[in-house]
């Protein structure tokens, strides 16, 4: 068992929208060259597991929706929240999560091509010498069509916007809580969904400040592309793994229910590598070791997970 903070995301690993409970926070990473997977600990302590991707059907019963995106990803291991994700799109457009996210992965791509095609659209229109079919081009467009060049309602700022309603609900909620009914977790998660939102911010800010300017420069400078590209890149990675918990309080309509979905929130937070200068989240408050699910409860869950495939689509 490995600490449970990072160096950097390279270390910390790519998020995969798995169906199968016990693989709800894992993530996919290379280390020379060879994939892992890194699975927060079952018992609901500190810490990660690191074993070899070959090895993840060893370590529970997976979905069929699970198999096939585990054995997408060993086929061509792509340890990014952009590669990951279009995997996943793929499985789900295969009908291995369910029909409504089969029909939500096919909407989603058709919507993200037109996304792409806006984005190529902004950046030409900043520098109308660069050749359409340009290396650099298709580069920076891959990375800033989510972050809303050219369609401002693309899947990253629509996260953003779900991850500040998150916060402002979690400070909220946690005001109104006892400390023996979750007010520390709640804040905790408020408190580390805004330091998020102001890296992430800042980061989409820079790269939509770079890209046509880097755009304009390519035919004198071919590497200017490097910081928009890293901006991006980054804003992108803070983000990764967010999903999950702001989709769960999205399904958690009643008081009951948010309050049994608190602690997977919480314990689905992606944790911020070493690599990021940034002010710690309030601790959060310990969780009790997870007590094996029934049968039922397992069944239920990932019923729950297919759909939550389908709003992330």
């Amino acid at each position: 068992m490995q600490p449970d903070r990072p160096a950097n995301f390279a270390e910390r690993g790519a998020f995969v929208p798995f169906t199968t409970p016990m693989l709800c926070a894992a993530r996919l990473r290379l280390l020379a060259g060879r994939p892992e997977a890194v699975i927060p600990n079952p018992s609901g302590t500190r810490g990660v597991y690191v074993i070899p991707w070959s090895a993840l059907g060893q370590t529970c019963a997976m979905t069929l929706h699970d198999r096939r995106l585990a054995a997408t990803l060993a086929a061509r291991p792509v340890a990014t929240p952009l590669g990951v994700r279009q995997a996943a799109r793929t499985v789900a457009i295969a009908g291995f999560a369910g029909h409504a996210a089969s029909v939500a992965a096919r909407a989603a791509e058709q919507a993200d091509d037109a996304a792409l095609r806006a984005c190529l659209a902004a950046l030409l229109n900043a520098a109308p010498a660069v050749a359409a079919g340009h290396d650099a081009l298709a580069r920076l467009a891959r990375v800033m069509t989510p972050l809303g060049l050219g369609t401002p309602t693309a899947w990253l700022p629509r996260l953003v916007a779900a991850l500040a309603s998150l916060e402002g609900d979690m400070r909220q909620w946690g005001a109104m809580l006892s400390a023996d009914n979750g007010a520390g977790m709640a804040i905790a998660v408020a408190n580390q969904a805004a330091t998020t939102l102001e890296w992430a911010r800042s980061a989409m800010a820079a790269a939509h400040r770079l890209a046509p300017e880097a755009m304009r420069r390519l035919a004198t400078a071919p590497d200017a592309i490097t910081d928009a590209l890293a901006a991006a890149d980054r804003a992108i990675w803070l983000l990764d793994g967010w999903e999950r918990p702001v989709l769960l309080w999205q399904l958690a309509q009643t008081e009951p229910e948010r309050a049994a979905t608190l602690p997977e929130i919480a314990a689905y937070m992606p944790t911020m590598p070493l690599e990021i200068e940034m002010v710690e989240a309030a601790p959060l408050v310990a969780l009790k070791p997870a007590a094996p699910p029934t049968q039922a409860a397992a069944m239920s869950a990932i019923a729950r997970n297919e759909r939550l495939r389908a709003m992330a689509a």
